[in-house]
């Protein structure tokens, strides 16, 4: 009888072992960006303000805030965070420096999660350089 519990016992820590080693989260993060507002206007010497919340249904990993502008690609405020838990309330500055006239910031923030799943924010966020 001891032995028969103790087969038993075995096979469903098994069965319960190969059952979670199957799941794998297949979920992106959520980011919600509060501010900046899409097209809202800055001039130089301002504080742009970057908050929002990124959430995850297991475990988050990093976040990356970063911008750039329309005709270039090229990234000149790059934020990498790495992070833990299911959520992170961004809160992150950019004083503007540029003395360029008329320019279009792009700001984006990309989440990865623990299981490698990743989510850009939208990527039509933008803000206007106005001197």
């Amino acid at each position: 009888m001891n032995n028969k519990f103790t087969y038993m016992s075995l096979v469903l820590l098994g069965l319960s072992v190969l059952v979670s080693a199957c799941y794998k989260d297949k979920e992106n993060p959520v980011i919600n960006i509060t501010s900046p507002i899409i097209h809202d206007h800055y001039s130089t010497r301002d504080t742009i303000h970057f908050t929002g919340t990124v959430t995850d249904n297991e475990a988050l990993k990093s976040i990356e805030v970063y911008m750039f502008t329309e005709d270039d690609p090229t990234r000149f405020y790059d934020k990498r965070i790495d992070v833990s838990g299911t959520s992170y309330t961004i809160n992150e500055m950019y004083i503007v420096t540029t003395t360029d006239t008329d320019l279009e910031y792009h700001f984006q923030v990309t989440a990865i999660d623990e299981a490698g799943n990743s989510a850009d924010s939208d990527p039509e966020n933008h803000v206007h350089i106005n001197l």
